[in-house]
C-alpha cells in the first residue's frame, strides 16, 4: 500500500441533509484557516515521503489488521495521522520535530505546526444547525463541555450537519485564533445515537480522565474531590496507606470516595454502590493482601502482594528469592509509580539497598549514588498526576 497524497479531511463529505445557521469567519480567520490547510498539506507530504515509508506501512498494516472493514483510503489517512501525532522514535522525538527543521518554513508555518500538537481526540456535539458550504460550525466537547468553533480547511466547506449530531475524531487548534480544524477522517453520527454515544463518552472519561480536565472547572472539581477523599481516608485510617484483603477494597474505596456529611443517605448509598462496581470482575478481589495508598493529588492506588515486597526490603541480603521476584515485578511494570517506589524504598533503608542489589543483580548497588538513575530508567509514572474524571454532563441522568 502506498501512502496517499489526498486531503486528510475527505470523509467530512459523508453525512445527511439538515437545516440552517452558520458561523462566519472574518478575513484574518480565513487567512489563518487557509494557512492551517497549507501547513497540514505540507506535513502530510512530509510524513508520506519515501523517508518515512517504512514506518507508515507498519502503521497502515496495523490499522488494517485491527479494522479490516476499513477501505484503503481511510486506512491511509489514519496511518498518516498516527505517524504525525503519535509515532515516537526511541529518543522520544517525532516526525513533526523533523518537519520543523526544514529551513524553508516560515515562522508562522512553524507556529501553526507546533500548535497542531495541542490537538484533541474526542466526540463533539454540534450545537447549531449548519448548512452545506458553511465556513465553520459550533461544537461542544462531550468530555470537557468546552465549546469550540470548527473551521475545516477543505475548500468546498462542510456538508449539512443538523444540530444535535456528533462529530468523532481529532481537532487541531489554528494558531493565532480561537478556531479549531478537523484533522484526519471524521465520522458524523446522528442525534438518534445519543444514548450509545453517552456510554462511549463515559468509558473514554474513565480511561482518559485528562480529557475532562481540559475544562479548568472540571479539573478543579476533580482536584478538590481527590484532596477531600484523601483527607477522609487519612482521618479514618490514621495515615495514607492500609494493607487489606482484596475483598475489602471496594468498601474502603467507597467509604473514602463518597462524602457523607450533609448528604442524603440514599445518595450516599447510591454513590458508594457505583464506587464499589469499579472493582467488579477484577483479580484484585482475590488477593490476600493489597496495599491501598492515598495521595492528595494522584488519588488512590492499589498494589498487590505488598507484604512480600515489604518483607524483601526489610530482610535485605537475606530476602527470599520469591519475594525478590515480586520486587522485580514492581520495578519492571508501569503500574507502580516511581515516586511511590522512592517512598517505599527509602522507608526501608538501609536493608532495602541490599535487597535491590540482589533483585537487580548489581553487587555494590548504592541507593544514594544509583537510586535516581534507577528510578529514571523505570516505566512507572515519575510524578503524581490527577487521575479522577468528572462525569461528563451528557452522562448525568436527567432528574
Amino acid at each position: 500500500m502506498a501512502a496517499p497524497r489526498a486531503s486528510t479531511e475527505q470523509t467530512l463529505a459523508r453525512t445527511t441533509p439538515g437545516s440552517i445557521t452558520q458561523v462566519g469567519l472574518d478575513d484574518a480567520q480565513n487567512d489563518a484557516v487557509n494557512l492551517a490547510g497549507d501547513v497540514k498539506g505540507k506535513m502530510v507530504d512530509f510524513a508520506t515521503s519515501a523517508r518515512f515509508q517504512r514506518y507508515w506501512r507498519e502503521l497502515a498494516r496495523e490499522i488494517h489488521d485491527g479494522h479490516p472493514e476499513l477501505d484503503g483510503d481511510i486506512v491511509g489517512v489514519r496511518a498518516t495521522e498516527r505517524l504525525l501525532f503519535e509515532f515516537r522514535y526511541d529518543d522520544g522525538t517525532t516526525i513533526i520535530d523533523r518537519f520543523l527543521q526544514q529551513p524553508r518554513l516560515t515562522d508562522r508555518e512553524r507556529e501553526m505546526a507546533v500548535g497542531f500538537l495541542g490537538g484533541i481526540e474526542g466526540i463533539f456535539e454540534v450545537t447549531e444547525d449548519t448548512p452545506r458550504g458553511a465556513t465553520a460550525f459550533e461544537v461542544r466537547c462531550c468530555l470537557s463541555d468546552l465549546e469550540h468553533v470548527v473551521a475545516p480547511t477543505e475548500p468546498t466547506g462542510i456538508p449539512t450537519i443538523p444540530s444535535g449530531s456528533f462529530v468523532v475524531g481529532r481537532l487541531n487548534p489554528v494558531a493565532g485564533t480561537d478556531l479549531w480544524t478537523p484533522s484526519g477522517d471524521m465520522d458524523i453520527l446522528p442525534a438518534s445515537q445519543r444514548e450509545a454515544i453517552a456510554e462511549s463518552v463515559m468509558t473514554m472519561a474513565m480511561q482518559s480522565p485528562w480529557l475532562t480536565h481540559r475544562n479548568p472547572e472540571k479539573r478543579k472539581a476533580a482536584a478538590d474531590r481527590v484532596a477531600e477523599a484523601h483527607q477522609r481516608f487519612v482521618d479514618r485510617h490514621g495515615g495514607d496507606r492500609i494493607l487489606i484483603h482484596g475483598k475489602d477494597v471496594p468498601d474502603a474505596f467507597a467509604e473514602a470516595l463518597v462524602p457523607v456529611e450533609g448528604i442524603d443517605p440514599a445518595q450516599v448509598a447510591s454513590g458508594q454502590a457505583v464506587a464499589r462496581r469499579t472493582f467488579e470482575g477484577t483479580e484484585l478481589l482475590d488477593c490476600d493482601d493489597v496495599l491501598m495508598y492515598s495521595h492528595p493529588v494522584a488519588g488512590f492506588g492499589f498494589y498487590t502482594y505488598f507484604t512480600q515486597v515489604a518483607r524483601a526490603l526489610e530482610h535485605g541480603s537475606d530476602a527470599d528469592p520469591e519475594d525478590l521476584d515480586i520486587v522485580r515485578g514492581y520495578l519492571d511494570g508501569d503500574s507502580v509509580p516511581t515516586w511511590l517506589l522512592r517512598q517505599i524504598i527509602e522507608e526501608y533503608l538501609p536493608t532495602s539497598e541490599a535487597a535491590l542489589a540482589r533483585a537487580l543483580n548489581r553487587p555494590g548497588f548504592n541507593w544514594d549514588r544509583d537510586g535516581d538513575d534507577l528510578l529514571a530508567s523505570l516505566p512507572g509514572e515519575a510524578q503524581p498526576t490527577l487521575t479522577l474524571a468528572i462525569v461528563p454532563t451528557m452522562c448525568i441522568p436527567s432528574p
